[in-house]
């Protein structure tokens, strides 16, 4: 139900443009109007994966990254910017300079923390890190009884 509701939503998104493109836009604007659209749209696929390089950085883990998606949408925006640059067309380029770029930081982010242990829960990690930046803020210890000894120390020195 579900990929029907996804599937006429598509078609009537694709009916909409194409209408408004045809009967709404002058004819000498036209591709000026279906080149932004489709060079907004490629950038938001390309930027879709964002929240997956915020959950890597978070959780200095690879595990909730999907590295071939990365690896494809690296090269299927670098093969479209070739393609941009032979045909000089810049509602190709821009938005697949945008796709090299981005795809370009998650396989870098890969390369980075594809050792390291794996999280078993993504909030978890994050708030292991959030508590790990609380207590250098403080200056303290992480365990309550050093922090406890780490007091006392310091008021028998007054």
């Amino acid at each position: 139900v579900k990929a029907a509701k996804l599937g006429v939503v598509n078609v009537g998104v694709l009916g909409t443009v194409t209408a408004v493109t045809l009967f709404a836009v002058h004819k000498n604007t036209r591709l000026t109007f279906v080149g932004i659209l489709c060079t907004a749209l490629t950038i938001g696929m390309y930027a879709s994966p964002l929240s997956a390089m915020s959950t890597v950085v978070k959780t200095k883990s690879v595990e909730y990254m999907p590295v071939l998606l990365s690896l494809f949408l690296f090269l299927n925006a670098g093969v479209w910017s070739a393609y941009a640059v032979l045909v000089k067309d810049i509602y190709i380029g821009v938005p697949n300079a945008v796709g090299l770029f981005l795809g370009s930081a998650q396989l870098i982010l890969y390369v980075i923390y594809k050792n390291k242990p794996v999280s078993t829960n993504p909030s978890e990690a994050i708030e292991e890190e959030e508590e790990k930046e609380e207590e250098e803020e403080e200056g303290g210890s992480a365990h309550p009884a050093r922090r406890g000894i780490e007091m006392n120390s310091s008021l028998g020195n007054v």
